[in-house]
């Protein structure tokens, strides 16, 4: 699938919906390292189908989180056997917001905002994860692409 013969699983799944996360936990027992690199940018207005929240603040920051911690206890079991990582690949939108106003109605923002906001709020809270996760399994570390 990668062309790299150590790569042994990588996996799609759509973000928006949680029983595409559920379905993605029943696909393996393991899990050596877990990339995010996920999300949606100018995206119009639109709310997803299961929980009615804006898409860019439901994929970039609700289910980018919840599919992470559904997965520790697979990484934790892995690192049993090997270390770990997990690793969230991260875009600098959050750079282009403040946090001050909070989730207000799309028509006052816009998309770019939103996206912005969502990627602010996700940035946030894996900085809270990793100090959650710090001297515990799985090492986790966070970076924006150059």
């Amino acid at each position: 699938m990668t062309g790299n013969d150590k790569v042994k699983y990588i996996m799609k799944l759509d973000l928006t919906l949680f029983e595409s996360i559920k379905t993605s936990l029943t696909q393996y027992k393991a899990l050596d390292i877990l990339i995010n690199n996920s999300g949606v940018v100018l995206y119009p207005y639109h709310l997803s189908q299961d929980v009615n929240i804006e898409v860019h603040f439901v994929t970039n920051h609700v289910r980018h989180y919840n599919f992470t911690m559904l997965q520790l206890p697979f990484m934790i079991q892995s690192d049993q056997k090997q270390p770990c990582r997990i690793v969230n690949v991260i875009s600098k939108g959050h750079l282009y917001t403040s946090i001050a106003t909070h989730m207000v109605p799309y028509e006052v923002y816009g998309y770019v905002n939103a996206y912005s906001k969502s990627k602010k709020k996700a940035t946030d809270l894996w900085d809270f994860t990793e100090k959650l996760l710090k001297n515990k399994v799985p090492d986790a570390y966070q970076g924006a692409p150059i």
